[in-house]
């Protein structure tokens, strides 16, 4: 009898390489692109947070000067109320830009220019005028300006004439003007008054 021989074939199991694509990382990381959209976006996030910081301060410098100008321009207008109420009718001579008619005497009255500190100033530069509606030293009634709803009737006699008026007003329109350099470069506040012999009585 022959013998036979049973020859049992094994397998090798088979290894497997996961093939992956060019610049993919392996699982939970991220490529090369989305780290480079991720920058972008944080950039671009930045940025924007930048300039909203940016602007929020310049607001608050711009608030802050207009606060200091409108307080000196209050003073300044105060002060001619206050020498009004007892000199209506050398108000004009004492706060024009006219040195000849000063009420005291030549170069004795301020004027129309106010000299502010370093600590009253909303910013360098600073300059503080007082303006009336005049020509040549001549307070005039026919002047046009849509602060004081002008051309108008000055000293009381119910017509707009062409004469000067320094010395007859019964209303004296005023303008205190602040100018500075500012955040947003040459800044201006104005107040504007009509000022009368009633309105300024004690």
């Amino acid at each position: 009898m022959k013998k036979q021989t049973v020859m049992t074939a094994f397998t090798m199991p088979t290894r497997f390489t996961e093939k992956r694509s060019a610049g993919r990382p392996a699982a939970g990381g991220f490529t090369l692109l989305e780290l480079l959209l991720a920058l972008i976006v944080f950039i671009g996030v930045a940025t924007a947070m930048m300039v909203c910081f940016s602007r929020a301060a310049s607001s608050d410098a711009i608030s802050s000067e207009n606060i200091k100008a409108g307080a000196a321009a209050s003073r300044v207008m105060d002060s001619i109320r206050d020498y009004a109420s007892a000199n209506f009718d050398k108000t004009y001579a004492n706060y024009n830009s006219n040195a000849a008619d000063d009420p005291g005497g030549t170069g004795t009255a301020p004027g129309s220019t106010v000299a502010l500190s370093a600590s009253d100033a909303p910013g360098p530069s600073c300059t503080v005028r007082i303006e009336f509606p005049e020509h040549n030293n001549q307070l005039l009634e026919t002047i046009t300006d849509a602060d004081w709803a002008m051309p108008r009737d000055l000293n009381g006699d119910g017509a707009v004439g062409s004469s000067a008026v320094n010395t007859t007003y019964k209303l004296l329109p005023v303008r205190v003007v602040v100018t500075w350099q500012g955040v947003r470069g040459l800044s201006r506040y104005t107040l504007v008054t009509l000022l009368t012999a009633k309105q300024v009585q004690r």
